[in-house]
């Protein structure tokens, strides 16, 4: 499987030193966050001419922006004009640069509109964007995250759309902590629509997100990764590290974990 990482990770690293981390720490791809204030200098406001050198930075280093992690939130319908235009814009951005997805979060919506409705609010807001999505080749991904975490809400949502342009980020730590849901029922439930993957490890801890080295924690990413194997998995993992000291050590020991883990369940299939 491939391996990337959040520009979380380093914030403070122009492109050019991001590829190279990528390639001395083992990875395959990398994922910058927009609109967060991390030096990559990939934005929706970057030039014609910047997207160019972008693009052919990532070509030159063989390290693969596997997608852009937007602040796009699709559901409330008082706003969702306004995303809709960050989202097409954001898929431009990703088309210029040889990037294939662009992930988006569901978002909190109005108290006064129910679930219901606005699970038929996002998923109108993705149907208005699959015109955009198949004219520039960039998937759409709604990450497991803030008020929609739960797989069942996100599972209607996706049945609803029901195009190949769209599908789900699949972060398993958000339904476990927030919903209780499993690492296998969260995959079974999810398992059509996954396009792209964060993982990290860690506890259950409510008032504070602690992070762990993979495989010292709860979630379950062995039995993830395993799982990633049984659909023959293509997409990327990409690794989501908040405020950990000394990424040049943390980094390649997550990647080598996670891989040993694939050398793993290769090895001893159920």
């Amino acid at each position: 499987m491939k391996y990337a990482f959040m520009s979380f990770s380093c914030p403070q690293l122009p492109l050019q030193d991001m590829l190279a981390l990528a390639v001395n720490s083992g990875y395959d791809g990398i994922e910058p966050r927009l609109g967060a204030g991390h030096l990559h200098g990939i934005e929706i406001g970057t030039s014609m001419a910047e997207r160019a050198e972008i693009r052919g930075l990532a070509e030159k280093s063989g390290i693969r922006i596997c997608c852009l992690a937007t602040g796009v939130c699709l559901t409330d319908p008082e706003k969702q004009a306004e995303e809709l235009v960050s989202a097409r814009k954001a898929m431009e951005l990703a088309k210029d640069i040889g990037c294939p997805l662009i992930r988006v979060f569901g978002g909190a919506y109005p108290d006064k509109v129910s679930r219901s409705e606005a699970i038929t609010h996002l998923a109108r807001a993705f149907r208005d964007l699959i015109p955009d999505a198949e004219r520039t080749g960039v998937q759409i991904c709604l990450e497991t995250h803030d008020h929609w975490c739960h797989p069942e809400h996100v599972s209607e949502v996706l049945a609803l759309v029901d195009h190949p342009m769209v599908g789900v980020n699949w972060d398993f730590q958000h339904p476990l902590r927030t919903c209780g849901w499993n690492v296998e029922n969260s995959f079974r439930l999810l398992s059509p629509w996954i396009l792209h993957v964060h993982f990290h490890d860690g506890t259950l801890e409510q008032s504070r997100l602690e992070m762990l080295p993979a495989g010292e924690g709860v979630y379950e990413v062995e039995k993830a990764v395993k799982l990633l194997q049984s659909i023959r998995y293509k997409g990327y993992l990409s690794g989501e590290w908040f405020d950990w000291p000394d990424y040049t050590e943390y980094l390649p020991r997550e990647v080598s974990r996670m891989r040993k883990f694939e050398e793993s369940s290769s090895n001893n299939p159920d």
